[in-house]
């Protein structure tokens, strides 16, 4: 399974040019309706989605191929970043990931957001003539970690760690909501409400027991 950020409709074009075989991805179901391009994106091995609300069919369909042991690409962000920097990404991949317990491969790109943006790169000059440097980066392959036993899966912040892997392959100004300090207060909020959380379950037992006298609050 790859994961990538997504800047450009350019970036399956870098990433078909990386890769010797082929590939499944999902692409936002307005595109099979355009004549001809849903056609080729079909070719292309794309699968329709519904963005805005959770598509189980195309979550099953993602979960099937990667069982099958079929490549899919995946751009966890959902749809390309205004800003160019990473945006904050959907816990779908992250939950396709762990239901198919995949493999997955960190893709960065950079420089596809210049391909035809004349305010950008060489302005006035013909489309073709117009060649930003792109640059793919591919880190090393890995697992997301499964809770234990009587546990429930943080697909936040599995999320978190799924859009890392791919920041640390990007240029600071490209790392966005994905950056070490963005991450890391995160981390701080989602530690803190897990202790409250403990402490209020903690309080209520003691209140069903008829006493709180012996319950002490976990605290950092």
């Amino acid at each position: 399974m790859l994961t990538s950020n997504h800047q450009s409709q350019w970036d399956l074009v870098a990433i078909h040019n990386i890769l010797p075989r082929s590939f499944y991805q999902m692409a936002k179901v307005e595109i099979f309706e355009v004549f001809f391009v849903g056609g080729v994106v079909r070719v292309w091995g794309a699968f329709p989605v519904q963005r805005g609300k959770a598509d189980r069919q195309a979550l099953s369909r993602s979960i099937e191929l990667l069982k099958e042991g079929k490549l899919l690409n995946i751009f966890p962000e959902g749809h390309r970043s205004d800003n160019y920097a990473l945006i904050e990404a959907h816990k779908g991949a992250a939950l396709i990931a762990l239901q198919a317990d995949a493999t997955i491969v960190p893709v960065a790109i950079t420089g596809t957001e210049l391909i035809s943006r004349k305010t950008k790169w060489k302005k006035g000059k013909p489309f073709f003539h117009r060649r930003p440097p792109v640059t793919v980066r591919v880190g090393k392959p890995y697992k997301l970690p499964k809770a234990g036993p009587g546990q429930r899966d943080d697909l936040e912040e599995l999320t978190d760690l799924m859009m890392s892997r791919i920041a640390e392959l990007m240029p600071p100004e490209y790392q966005g909501e994905y950056a070490p300090q963005k991450l890391a207060t995160r981390k701080a909020l989602r530690e803190q409400t897990k202790l409250e959380q403990i402490n209020k379950k903690a309080a209520r037992k003691a209140a069903r027991l008829g006493g709180t006298s012996s319950t002490e609050e976990v605290t950092p």
